[in-house]
């Protein structure tokens, strides 16, 4: 029995799922299966897995596509013989070593529910000019890293965690890996979120679980045209539904009052990509949801500026513009 499983969802993904899916054979450590689930994929991906003809992969094709990837994480869970479960989305790549790496670790500590990792984004071009994402982006959540049991390796007190949670997102999906009979204790994927069920899940495991971190780049993060990340604005309503849920439980004041900040921060992003999108009406909809959940004179102007039209829009960004030109050359032709 592999005491590994690696879930690997994927919806025509079948330019990168090869890479990725060789990524995970490399690995050093081979007590492993990948359980591919393909939800409904319309390209080549199918092709593309069953040409590696590699027995630790079991494939699933799914008939009809879910919308999200919570549906196909279930059922490779469902699937899964190993005893941790490390989800991995399929266009991300493995690096040498996360693996035994991350097994070790909770193998020592049997207490912990997951264990997540650092990674670094690339796109076509390449590496991102930055090396550890957490590092880099994640201020709050590295304060917390105090509880050092070994080289790189931190245990993160659940409640802590919980709490940075509505502050940074700090689990990149492709790093974490989970004990299976976590899934048996909290649930498994919320399948009526077609995005943000990963974060979802991480309130949810952080309410019972420490978590543990290895702070070492084990994963390279794929940003590409049409994936879940390039959509941003488009995530606001599954995240405010999980972000919901999290005030139905007790908060202290702070993490409440974020909250708040997180969803009406949701809305404004969606009141935007509307504007950007000219749908004016609902546009401001969300603007004003965005001011009734937390006011802001920000979010007040650029409701305000949904009520123009699109001619008087231009009109006052040309004004904008000229006024920029003029400053720029007066500052130009001022005396040394």
């Amino acid at each position: 029995m592999p005491k590994v499983s690696v879930i690997v969802s994927t919806f025509n993904s079948g330019g990168y799922v090869k890479d990725t899916l060789l990524s995970i054979l490399a690995q050093s450590y081979q007590n492993l299966e990948i359980v591919v689930v393909d939800d409904a994929s319309t390209d080549n991906t199918a092709e593309v897995v069953n040409a590696l003809n590699s027995d630790k992969i079991n494939f699933i094709s799914l008939s009809e596509n879910h919308g999200g990837p919570s549906k196909a994480r279930n059922i490779g869970i469902k699937n899964a013989r190993g005893e941790y479960i490390a989800i991995f989305d399929s266009d991300d790549l493995m690096l040498p070593g996360r693996i035994e790496s991350v097994v070790s670790k909770m193998d020592e500590f049997p207490e912990l529910g997951m264990v997540c990792t650092d990674a670094v984004k690339f796109d076509v071009k390449g590496d991102y000019p930055y090396n550890h994402l957490n590092q880099k982006h994640y201020g709050r959540f590295n304060s917390l890293k105090t509880r050092c049991v070994g080289t790189n390796f931190y245990i993160i007190d659940k409640k802590q965690a919980f709490n940075c949670l509505f502050y940074e997102n700090f689990v990149q999906t492709s790093s974490v890996t989970i004990r299976k009979n976590v899934f048996d204790n909290i649930g498994n994927f919320d399948e009526s979120l077609t995005n943000a069920d990963d974060l979802d899940m991480w309130f949810r495991i952080s309410c019972c679980y420490n978590l543990g971190y290895l702070d070492e780049i084990c994963v390279k993060y794929r940003i590409r045209e049409g994936s879940i990340t390039t959509r941003a604005a488009k995530l606001g309503d599954n995240r405010i539904r999980v972000i919901r849920k999290r005030l139905e439980m007790p908060l202290d004041k702070n993490t409440r009052n974020q909250a708040h900040f997180l969803i009406s921060r949701f809305y404004a992003d969606m009141g935007y990509s509307l504007r950007c999108a000219n749908q004016m009406q609902l546009s401001r909809k969300n603007y004003m949801m965005s001011l009734k959940e937390k006011p802001s004179w920000t979010v007040f102007v650029q409701w305000l500026i949904a009520l123009l039209d699109n001619g008087t829009i231009s009109a006052l960004r040309s004004i904008s513009v000229i006024r920029k030109i003029k400053a720029l050359v007066t500052s130009q032709r001022a005396p040394a």
